[in-house]
């Protein structure tokens, strides 16, 4: 194990359900959104490199080439999950997909409108591809609220786990 500390935040991967849109009335796009402000203010303690940014109108394949481009570069797999989130039946589980079975990045899960820690009961909002690589252990994301002074030390925390 190095004991090596990385200086530069640690390279984040967020996924959200965006049904298509960056309208915030049927999207989780807002909370994307927040994120991003809370890392360009400097009065807040989290930091990371935005690994996924909006593109413009490529195709779906160049869009996916990119997306696993940028999860290849990630330290950190970040899921925000809400009510809509278990619908999402494209983006999501293919990011999810990625994210576990190619790259094998640890998982954050985020919740902005839940205000429990327990899995069995966060288990309900998640989409199937989540579901299924957590029941056959393959893994085991973190759960948080979708707050600042918890997501803040997770993120930090990659960073000093990929310096190993």
């Amino acid at each position: 194990m190095s004991t090596r500390v990385r200086k530069d935040p640690p390279a984040v991967y967020v996924a959200f359900h965006a049904a298509g849109t960056a309208d915030p009335r049927v999207s989780d796009i807002r909370y994307y959104n927040l994120l991003k402000a809370w890392n360009a203010s400097a009065h807040h303690p989290i930091q990371f490199i935005d690994s996924h940014r909006l593109d413009g109108s490529a195709s779906e394949s160049a869009l996916r080439e990119r997306l696993t481009t940028r999860l290849a570069r990630s330290d950190l797999f970040l899921l925000i999950i809400t009510a809509r989130t278990r619908r999402d039946d494209d983006w999501v589980p293919w990011e999810v997909a990625c994210a576990v079975d190619r790259f094998q990045l640890p998982i954050v899960c985020a919740y902005p409108e839940v205000h429990t820690d327990r899995p069995r009961q966060l288990r309900r909002l998640w989409p199937r591809a989540l579901a299924e690589r957590v029941g056959t252990g393959v893994t085991r994301p973190l759960h948080l609220p979708f707050t600042l002074r918890a997501l803040g030390p997770a993120i930090a925390a990659a960073r000093l786990a990929a310096a190993d």
